[in-house]
């Protein structure tokens, strides 16, 4: 029998991105998804840790899953993975806080968690962290990855990490440092999307105007723009979040030319 897991996926658009390369990963590996919890043999909470709320809503998740096991509800044996921010930013702390968790992986282990479940199984797991410092992954176009937006919509996420020291922001301690994906990778991403169907596509980064600048070959987000403009059968493109610091007239121009923005 193929293993069964479940996922709660908490936070924002960017991190249900990594939810379904979570589950595209894991369908690939031969693991069966489940939406009922009492059904599984490992649950994954990924979890947001960007604001006091979403660190509180992330560990009531894990210890509802704690009390559903110990009280007969989800069954006693069901293992137990957190991923995400919260997991990155208290990577020291959650291990000796969290006991009855199996396992803690951040965002840069979201391709390797078929693996560690099967480490988790096996009993053959030797450090329950298995974050490795600061993140440095970046998805491509041929990620496994299982959409979980209606048909029509899709995600494309175009970098990760930030640059910008806000002093009330924490995404560059969790992310770390800005990474662009190469622009030709993202329009291949774009008109794959666009033979499945996807009629609407959103730009996902911490600053999608910051895009291009740390490429090997410097663009920006406004060629970026331009470029999806021109993939066919996309019909309406969104992008978050745009930090006003590099908001450009070069950008606000190509957002009045592209009649497919949003």
């Amino acid at each position: 029998m193929p293993l069964t897991v479940g996922l709660i996926s908490l936070g924002c658009p960017k991190n249900l991105v990594d939810s379904e390369i979570m589950i595209g990963h894991l369908q690939k590996a031969g693991m069966t998804m489940t939406p009922e919890p009492e059904l599984a043999d490992v649950m994954v909470v990924n979890t947001c840790a960007f604001i006091d709320q979403a660190k509180q809503e992330a560990i009531d998740a894990i210890l509802d899953i704690v009390r559903a096991r110990e009280n007969g509800a989800y069954p006693e044996n069901q293992k137990l993975i957190v991923a995400g921010c919260l997991s990155q930013r208290f990577r020291k702390e959650l291990p000796a806080l969290l006991p009855e968790v199996d396992a803690f992986i951040g965002p840069d282990q979201i391709t390797k968690l078929p693996e560690i479940i099967t480490q988790v199984m096996d009993r053959t797991i030797q450090n329950r962290n298995f974050i490795e410092g600061k993140c440095r992954y970046v998805p491509d176009w041929n990620t496994p990855r299982y959409r979980l937006t209606p048909p029509h919509t899709a995600y494309i996420k175009i970098a990760e990490g930030c640059n910008h020291g806000c002093a009330y922001c924490i995404i560059p301690k969790l992310r770390g440092r800005y990474r662009s994906r190469p622009m030709e990778d993202i329009l291949t991403e774009a008109r794959a999307l666009a033979a499945d169907g996807v009629k609407e596509v959103m730009l996902l980064g911490q600053n999608v105007n910051s895009y291009g600048k740390n490429l090997e070959t410097p663009v920006s987000f406004a060629e970026l723009l331009r470029m999806v403009n021109e993939v066919e059968g996309i019909e309406r493109i969104r992008f978050m979040t745009s930090h006003p610091k590099d908001l450009s007239d070069e950008l606000i121009q190509a957002m009045a030319d592209c009649d497919k923005v949003c």
